[in-house]
């Protein structure tokens, strides 16, 4: 079975929301036949969209899978329920939303899942996030560190990095 290099995107902005953010990665370092490669730097983030709604935590994670595209996007779903999301209205706050960015470089649209995901690149974090992770090429990675600066909330570091 053929191992794939994913990028998932990682947000809340309900509750703990970087607390969230890191039981989500705990649930994903727990899949079968997945491994976490890395984590980006999270974000504080405006929301997009659906303005009334608190800031969100954003990130993005690098893992290694075998599961195919609808298989992690299913088991990603049952995090999500597990954790308590409610999708009450689109684009609304959510106690984690775990987005499946790309996949292997995979060009691949059914009802239910298209990557790469097609909002991703319109995010300022997605793609901060993607260069820190080597996404584009290991020079850009560089200058994307330059760019970024951990988390903080109230003047406390909210999530130690990279080792969630």
């Amino acid at each position: 079975m053929r191992v794939s290099v994913v990028y998932v995107g990682i947000g809340s902005n309900l509750g703990n929301r970087a607390l969230q953010c890191k039981m989500a990665i705990g649930f994903i370092k727990t899949l079968p036949s997945t491994k976490l490669l890395k984590s980006s730097i999270f974000f504080e983030t405006d929301p997009v969209d659906f303005l009334d709604q608190p800031d969100f935590v954003n990130g993005v994670i690098k893992i290694k899978t075998k599961l195919k595209p609808l298989e992690l996007l299913s088991r990603l779903l049952e995090i999500e329920n597990k954790m308590g999301r409610k999708r009450l209205k689109k684009w609304g706050p959510r106690s984690i939303d775990l987005d499946i960015l790309d996949y292997d470089r995979l060009q691949f649209e059914t009802e239910k899942l298209i990557l790469p995901h097609p909002r991703a690149f319109q995010r300022d974090f997605v793609i901060k996030s993607l260069l820190e992770l080597g996404f584009y090429s290991s020079r850009a990675s560089s200058l994307a560190s330059s760019w970024s600066s951990p988390l903080v909330i109230n003047g406390q570091m909210s999530m130690d990095h990279p080792n969630l």
